[in-house]
């Protein structure tokens, strides 16, 4: 539909939705029975950039500073892993992952959740390449999401941190899905992430 009111309130939806999932789903979970991973700590971070390293950098033969880029991948791991707003993370929070029935929206395919950031999904979401958000409505979805967070915990979050690492964990997200494109498109040859 492109950028509409319908479009736009879905958005909403979606991330209040996401607000509750995390926060209310964080309570009494036991992240040692998750399937993938308990946490998206510093290992899981260094995972999804190094994917983009192999996938994508490598694979294409495209020159870098591998030094460097270690470097700069072992900072951002470390400053990411420093937030203070560790609930349910969704892990692969997308459009296609939001079925919208009667105009409410429910949500498949977590069941890689597991404990982290709650930024790293509202990235999933509004950096996604399909999407073609403007920069105007992902800021404001953003700031919609903020404070439906601040609404449920006891605690307000500190916005300027809570969205300094919210862009990190869009660069985080970003790299992960040019990996995953590279080893789909590169390795695998399926004509969809090639395009």
């Amino acid at each position: 539909e492109g950028h509409t009111e319908r479009v736009y309130a879905l958005f909403q939806k979606s991330l209040k939705q996401l607000a509750r999932l995390q926060i209310e789903g964080n309570k009494g979970s036991n992240y040692d029975m998750s399937l993938t991973a308990r946490e998206f700590g510093k290992q899981a971070i260094l995972s999804d950039m190094l994917y983009f390293k192999y996938y994508f950098l490598d694979t294409l033969g495209l020159p870098y500073d591998k030094q460097a880029l270690i470097n700069e991948f072992e900072a951002l791991a470390v400053f990411l892993t420093q937030t203070r707003y560790k609930y349910f993370m969704f892990r692969d929070f997308q459009s296609r992952n939001i079925m919208v029935k009667d105009e409410e929206v429910f949500f498949i395919d977590y069941q890689g959740g597991m404990n982290g950031a709650l930024q790293y999904d509202v990235a999933s979401l509004l950096w996604q390449a399909k999407a073609g958000l403007s920069d105007e409505w992902k800021a404001s979805v953003l700031e919609y999401y903020v404070n439906e967070v601040n609404s449920i915990l006891d605690k307000p979050v500190d916005k300027d941190i809570f969205i300094n690492q919210y862009k990190g964990y869009g660069v985080i997200r970003l790299l992960q899905v040019l990996g995953a494109y590279g080893f789909r498109g590169l390795f695998e040859r399926k004509a969809h992430f090639l395009t």
